[in-house]
């Protein structure tokens, strides 16, 4: 423990950022790729080449691994998995 660090601070920290799935409950749900708010897409560069395997991945075996969101005022929104939205949406 860093002497310097208030010990009632550190306690404090520690409760505050417990981010455990105990804490933040989860829930699958199925929706359609158009039905997700895709605001961060265009913080993510995808290269061409890597959504063409996506689809390629999706044609062959389908959507293995879940899209992870947030509700938002009117819809999901997505946070993990838009390479994986756009490749849905191109082949939708």
């Amino acid at each position: 423990m860093n002497p310097r660090r208030n010990p009632a601070r550190q306690a404090w920290d520690s409760e505050i950022l417990d981010f455990s799935p105990a804490i933040l409950p989860t829930m699958e749900i199925e929706v359609s790729p158009n039905e997700l708010g895709a605001s961060l897409c265009r913080l993510r560069i995808c290269l061409p080449n890597a959504l063409e395997q996506m689809e390629l991945s999706f044609s062959r075996m389908g959507q293995l691994t879940p899209l992870q969101t947030w509700p938002a005022a009117s819809k999901l929104e997505l946070f993990d998995g838009l390479k994986r939205l756009r490749a849905a949406q191109s082949l939708s």
